[in-house]
């Protein structure tokens, strides 16, 4: 079976990478994000290939 290809959104994932680690001043705490979709939609495709390296790349700490 081929790996199929993967549509990468850099734009997207640096967006949410900002704005989730962005701290505002008037919050007690930090931002978080709730990715919704149909199944089968690439969310964990997403979060694996483009949004967990905008995050390690900008020094967060991925666990």
């Amino acid at each position: 079976m081929a790996k199929a290809s993967i549509f990468h959104r850099p734009a997207l994932a640096s967006r949410l990478a900002e704005q989730i680690l962005h701290t505002s001043p008037t919050s007690a705490s930090p931002s978080g994000v709730f990715l919704a979709a149909p199944r089968r939609t690439g969310k964990s495709t997403f979060v694996r290939e483009d949004l967990r390296p905008e995050f390690e790349g900008k020094g967060a700490i991925i666990i």
